[in-house]
């Protein structure tokens, strides 16, 4: 180096050098900005591949669904639990619920109905039927 600059002044020699050093320097800073960026674009990659997968296992799922939700069996169950349809020969049962009102109250104990107690099931039975 000494030889490029015979003859000019150690300044010029100096301001050499730290433009040298400056441009190492910035090198060296872009080096690791771009392999940083690089690894973050890589991770950035892996999470979408990760998505991806997610993704199509999603849908492998909605695609099953979809061919269950088309069948005749799904048809066949929507139409009797949500529309209350049956098929012919069904025997469709409706349970009803009797409401406060139609509940009947105790009768008073008499004298009769204490006796009635002491009789046999047969007689009792005779007496609710035959009425004696």
């Amino acid at each position: 180096m000494r030889r490029a600059f015979k003859g000019s002044s150690p300044w010029l020699s100096r301001l050499v050098l730290v433009c040298a050093a400056s441009l190492g320097v910035y090198v060296v800073a872009l080096t690791v900005q771009k392999a940083e960026e690089s690894h973050r674009l890589g991770e950035q990659a892996e999470a979408l591949r990760q998505e991806v997968a997610r993704l199509k296992q999603e849908n492998l799922q909605l695609q099953q669904e979809l061919v269950y939700h088309r069948s005749d069996a799904y048809v066949e169950k929507a139409a009797r639990e949500q529309l209350n349809l049956a098929k012919p020969g069904d025997v469709v049962l409706i349970a009803a619920m009797p409401t406060p009102e139609a509940t009947p109250a105790p009768l008073p104990e008499s004298g009769s109905a204490a006796s009635a107690k002491e009789q046999p099931f047969w007689r009792r039975w005779l007496h609710v039927l035959a009425g004696l």
